[in-house]
C-alpha cells in the first residue's frame, strides 16, 4: 500500500512489466501522481507513464513522458469525485518500447489545487490535470 505523501521505488524489466500500487484517496481533496526515474536523478528509466485506476479499475488519469525523445518524467494531478482505494499504476511510456530501468513512484497531496478549482461558482469534480518533466 502506497499512503499518500510516501513514495516507492521499484523498476521496468520488461516491456510489459507493470508495478500497482493500491492508495486511498479522498473525494474533493487533490492529489499529484509522479513518476521518476533518470530525469530527475529518482531512478534509471528514461521515460514513464503513470495512470490512476480508480476503485472500479477504469483509468480515470494519466500522464506519459511520451516518445522518450528525451529523458522526461511524468505526473499529473486529480481531484477525486468519491472516496476509496484506488491504484496507482506505473510502467514505462507508451511509445518507449525498449525502455527499462527503475523508478520512483509517488502520491503528494496538493490542497491549493483543489482550493483554486472549487472556488467561485465552478466546482469540479474528477478532475485531472497532465504534465510530462524534463
Amino acid at each position: 500500500i502506497l499512503q499518500v505523501g510516501e513514495s516507492r521505488r521499484s523498476g521496468v524489466a520488461f516491456s510489459r512489466d507493470r508495478d500497482f500500487f493500491p492508495v486511498a484517496l479522498e473525494a474533493g481533496e487533490s492529489y499529484t501522481m509522479r513518476i521518476e526515474g533518470e530525469a530527475s536523478g529518482a531512478g534509471t528509466l528514461r521515460c514513464g507513464r503513470v495512470a490512476l485506476r480508480a476503485p472500479a479499475g477504469d483509468i480515470v488519469a494519466e500522464a506519459d513522458a511520451g516518445r522518450c525523445l528525451s529523458s522526461t518524467d511524468a505526473e499529473f494531478t486529480y481531484v477525486p469525485s468519491e472516496t476509496g482505494s484506488f491504484v496507482v499504476e506505473a510502467t514505462r511510456g507508451e511509445e518507449a518500447r525498449t525502455a527499462r530501468g527503475t523508478y520512483r513512484v509517488s502520491v503528494v497531496p496538493e490542497p491549493g489545487f483543489a482550493i483554486m478549482l472549487t472556488s467561485g461558482l465552478l466546482t469540479v469534480a474528477g478532475l485531472a490535470r497532465r504534465r510530462a518533466m524534463r
